[in-house]
């Protein structure tokens, strides 16, 4: 693809600095651009089209809208292109986690789990998490024949794609809203702990 602009996702690490070559925070704004032949996994500016893709490859907490201009290589779960364009920005620790908890929570049923998993996963108590942890482990082995029922059950490729779907749309609706509600003006954006300083978007 030539010309055509995509809107995708891209994690950053915390410092903002691209894992190659770079030793600038990135910014709202921002285009880079590759040069050379695009090649996937070696060269170009890479993105997902599906959060839960794009969390695959995370190098850290950082979550990016961005737009694919250009020349555009495409595979299954990524992008490369000539430019990515920064649309948006977000430190999206907080609903990483949150979302890790709800992930949990679909398969809770499949073991039993003890009362402070279950309420450490539905409130996200930083106060229970230890006591959470020691729980798990305890019922670890109790739990491995129904971990099993659900591996099996996940080696299905219809069952795989769906649940995949799912678990993308509950994530790109967590980081939508987090984009979308939590941008100001000054081009801060804001998680519950934690600050990303980017700049205005370049005339």
């Amino acid at each position: 693809m030539d010309g055509e602009r995509i809107q995708a996702w891209h994690f950053l690490p915390a410092s903002r600095v691209p894992q190659w070559n770079y030793v600038r925070p990135c910014y709202v704004g921002q285009t880079l651009t590759a040069r050379g032949d695009l090649a996937l996994c070696e060269n170009g500016m890479h993105a997902s089209r599906r959060a839960l893709d794009a969390l695959l490859y995370a190098p850290g907490p950082v979550v990016c809208r961005v737009e694919l201009s250009g020349e555009i290589i495409e595979d299954d779960d990524k992008m490369c292109a000539r430019r990515r364009t920064i649309l948006a920005m977000a430190d999206a620790t907080d609903t990483l986690h949150a979302f890790e908890r709800w992930c949990a929570l679909q398969v809770i049923d499949l073991w039993d789990a003890p009362d402070v998993v279950r309420e450490y996963l539905a409130t996200g108590d930083e106060a229970l998490r230890d006591a959470a942890c020691r729980a798990c482990a305890s019922a670890r082995a109790a739990a491995s024949a129904r971990a099993c029922a659900w591996e099996s059950a996940w080696e299905s490729a219809c069952a795989r794609e769906r649940a995949w779907v799912e678990y993308d749309a509950r994530l790109e609706a967590d980081l939508i809203h987090l984009l979308a509600g939590e941008e100001a003006s000054d081009g801060i954006y804001k998680s519950k702990s934690k600050t990303v300083q980017g700049q205005c978007a370049l005339p």
